[in-house]
């Protein structure tokens, strides 16, 4: 089983009132695979992790870089972790459903 998980993360302010909001650069993609036999849908988690944090870790890590750049200010420490912890588990929890795509909003105010 392979894994690809795309994150983008999105200022409040670019939210329409339906629908996604839009994003003001490319998703920050991750692939990851689980070799062996896949019984339980747990055992997809061995393929979901490391792909929902990887692209959850490069996702935030963009979107703090360029509020650095533009603004003055990031993200702190505290927040960080609190946002990845969030994605990667909304992630995970998603890519244990069956089909092949899922779009989630987490909203978060800095």
């Amino acid at each position: 089983m392979s894994v690809k998980s795309c994150v983008n993360v999105v200022p409040a302010s670019r939210q329409g009132p339906r629908g996604p909001p839009e994003a003001l650069r490319p998703s920050a993609c991750a692939e990851a695979e689980a070799l062996g036999e896949i019984r339980e849908q747990r055992d997809m988690l061995k393929a979901c992790a490391p792909a929902c944090k990887a692209s959850c870790s490069r996702a935030i890590a963009e979107y703090d870089e360029g509020q650095r750049k533009t603004t003055g200010f990031g993200l702190d420490a505290k927040a960080k972790e609190r946002v990845l912890k969030a994605c990667v588990v909304t992630c995970g929890k998603d890519c244990e459903k069956a089909g092949k795509s899922y779009d989630y909003i987490i909203p978060f105010r800095f």
